[in-house]
């Protein structure tokens, strides 16, 4: 996953690193009741340290986690997400793990990096127990300007969506929303916090199957083929709408991966779903008819090019918004890296303006924009490019 952690305007690569396992060292679970080998728990490996390499800014990378908590916090990462929890121009790493407890990496500057999570309340269950972090995304879901995170996990451990209550602090209010409940059964690894009907607020979709394909040998509950939830967010509470959203939400899926991005350019952004040893399924959106958008792609000249960890607001019929540019999230996937801002029924925008990332965070704010098409801003220039 790329991000800038040291605001010189270079993308620096963070892996994530699952467990110890080879072709000749692996462990064998033994053979079931159907006298065939079956799926082995991750808990039964052995974690392994996550790795960041530091962009010289020449061709080459240099590995430089060791010493820090980065290297210390023996995880089973599987989606990571770079984003700013606290507010200070610092990228930070909210990482799931698998069967042992999430990381959240705070980036304290100067390549020096304290793991939170324990005490921020993400790392754990509200019972105190790790979970099969999976999925993974940050976003503003409430609208009060601090990142929220989100991580999914497998059935009977419910899914949790993190409130950023400032302070680097989270409170788990899944239930509230009602995603706990619905994701009881589920094992979620694609997900995404995005607006999928361009009425300025932030929803949430997710891609579920169990990693077991023999699970309905033990289980009359859970399946290996689950189906995909789309949860709509009225600025209060995000309510659970899958069975209004269409006839694909009623098929179950395998699925893995989930990327986002408005392939045919109408404004509406698509889902592409992962299926594990299946076809990938693309969804056309057709939702927010009649809701007007912006489509923004940013290049960064002083930071780096696509942009990331910049700050785009945005007023329409004297409305604010904003969103924060994050990297990563989802599960073995990469999204379209444009913005569509959303304005409802809005039929003009009020004003636009980019807070690019360092090392210039300079601020840039344009006026008399175009609606529901895509233009392209570059720093510094002081226009929109059609």
């Amino acid at each position: 996953m790329w991000f800038d952690y040291d605001n010189d305007g270079r993308l620096d690569l963070f892996l994530c690193s699952f467990v110890e396992f080879s072709a000749t060292s692996n462990v064998f679970c033994g053979d079931n009741k159907l006298g065939k080998r079956f799926y082995c728990i991750p808990r039964v490996f052995k974690p392994t340290p996550n790795l960041l390499f530091h962009n010289n800014g020449d061709g080459t990378f240099t590995e430089v986690s060791a010493g820090t908590d980065i290297r210390r916090a023996l995880g089973k990462g599987l989606g990571v997400v770079a984003t700013d929890i606290n507010g200070d121009g610092l990228m930070d790493l909210f990482v799931a793990n698998d069967t042992v407890q999430n990381f959240l990496f705070v980036n304290r500057g100067k390549g020096k990096w304290e793991e939170i999570a324990l005490v921020s309340e993400v790392g754990f269950s509200v019972n105190g127990t790790p979970r099969s972090g999976m999925g993974v995304d940050a976003g503003d879901v409430n609208g009060d300007g601090r990142q929220d995170l989100f991580v999914a996990n497998v059935d009977q451990e419910m899914f949790s969506l993190y409130r950023n209550e400032g302070n680097e602090f989270f409170a788990d209010v899944a239930a509230f929303h009602g995603i706990a409940q619905a994701t009881r059964l589920l094992s979620g690894w694609g997900l995404k916090l995005f607006d999928y009907d361009n009425d300025g607020l932030v929803d949430l979709f997710l891609a579920n199957g169990h990693p077991d394909d023999m699970i309905e040998n033990y289980s009359q509950q859970v399946h290996y083929k689950e189906p995909l939830l789309l949860f709509h967010n009225d600025g209060t509470k995000l309510s659970n709408v899958s069975q209004q959203a269409g006839p694909v939400f009623q098929k179950m899926f395998p699925a893995r991966g989930l990327a986002v991005g408005d392939y045919n350019n109408d404004g509406r952004v698509d889902v592409l779903i992962g299926n594990n040893g299946g076809a990938p399924v693309l969804l056309k959106n057709n939702a927010g008819e009649g809701n007007h958008w912006l489509g923004v792609k940013l290049q960064g000249t002083s930071g780096n090019r696509d942009a990331v960890g910049a700050t785009i607001s945005w007023s329409a019929n004297g409305t604010k918004r904003s969103r924060y540019k994050s990297n990563g999230g989802s599960y073995l996937s990469s999204h379209d890296m444009r913005e569509v801002l959303g304005m409802g029924s809005a039929v003009k925008l009020d004003w636009l303006e980019i807070k690019w990332p360092p090392p210039s965070g300079r601020v840039e704010r344009f006026t008399d924009l175009p609606v529901n098409r895509y233009v392209t801003i570059v720093e510094g220039k002081g226009r929109i490019e059609l």
